[in-house]
């Protein structure tokens, strides 16, 4: 009888599981060049889709994406690549630190923010930004989270 109970404790602990990991182990190496960048982004949006933009860890917390959130994330990218474009990409420099710790903060508000700013490696592909012509390759990546 002890083993019936511990098996249906664990399926539901299973039925419960949320699918915060299954949408990290979706991540994929962003190659970031012109050619690719509409795609990953697209597939990135194509992964949050599958979850019906709902993220959880159990069933009782769920979180969502929203395009409120996303808008947010994108105004912030927007002003920072317009001060860049108006003013040289080296007058942006502590604009972009900020924009970086933005994303963090608005990761530890949010799960479904969180599994965002990870599956599109958004901090990472801020530090890789050294010009403005990445600049603008990111930000229309960006634009894209919105379609």
């Amino acid at each position: 009888m002890y083993n019936n109970q511990k098996s249906r404790r664990t399926y539901s602990q299973e039925k419960n599981k949320g699918n915060y990991d299954k949408v990290i182990k979706q991540k994929f190496p962003l190659k970031f060049t012109d050619e690719s960048y509409v795609d990953e982004a697209r597939k990135i949006i194509e992964i949050f889709k599958g979850e019906n933009f709902e993220i959880f860890y159990n069933k009782r917390k769920k979180e969502r994406l929203t395009n409120t959130q996303l808008r947010n994330l994108l105004a912030m990218t927007s002003a920072v690549y317009d001060e860049a474009r108006n003013n040289g990409f080296d007058h942006v420099n502590e604009k972009i630190a900020y924009l970086k710790v933005q994303f963090i903060y608005q990761s530890g508000r949010n799960l479904a923010v969180k599994a965002f700013v990870e599956v599109a490696q958004l901090v990472e592909l801020v530090d890789k930004i050294r010009d403005l012509k990445k600049w603008m390759i990111y930000y229309v990546f960006a634009t894209i989270w919105k379609l």
